[in-house]
């Protein structure tokens, strides 16, 4: 595997594991935070694991 395909790898299990860890508390019924670097970095962008999901939200249907 090339160094690429590593980081590619990586950025996927993170982003796995993040909604991962959301969707459970939701389904749980415990509280949720901003991700880190939304709340102490000021980064903008979120994926949602719901967006990734839904296919009327891509326009797919």
């Amino acid at each position: 595997m090339g160094h690429l395909d590593a980081m590619a790898v990586r950025k996927m299990i993170k982003l796995f594991l993040a909604s991962l860890w959301l969707v459970w508390r939701e389904a749980e019924g415990l509280p949720i935070t901003q991700p880190y670097a939304i709340e102490k970095k000021g980064h903008t962008g979120v994926i949602s694991p719901w967006e990734m999901v839904d296919r009327e939200a891509k326009g797919l249907e």
